[in-house]
């Protein structure tokens, strides 16, 4: 799995890796840093999860 941030949806999603067949390195950088992206990321998934274990329960 991958996890990234999608162009086309405009949210991080998660790629599976054997069903990517290509790659396009783009040379413009975001403006966000690294750390805050992570961060970001982290607790979308917290949130995800918790979102899951409760209607599971």
């Amino acid at each position: 799995m991958l996890s990234a941030w999608c162009e086309l949806r405009q949210g991080f999603r998660h790629f599976r890796t054997d069903r990517i067949y290509a790659v396009e390195m783009l040379a413009e950088q975001i403006d966000e840093p690294r750390s805050r992206l992570l961060r970001r990321w982290s607790a979308r998934r917290t949130s995800e999860l918790a979102r899951l274990m409760s209607s599971a329960g």
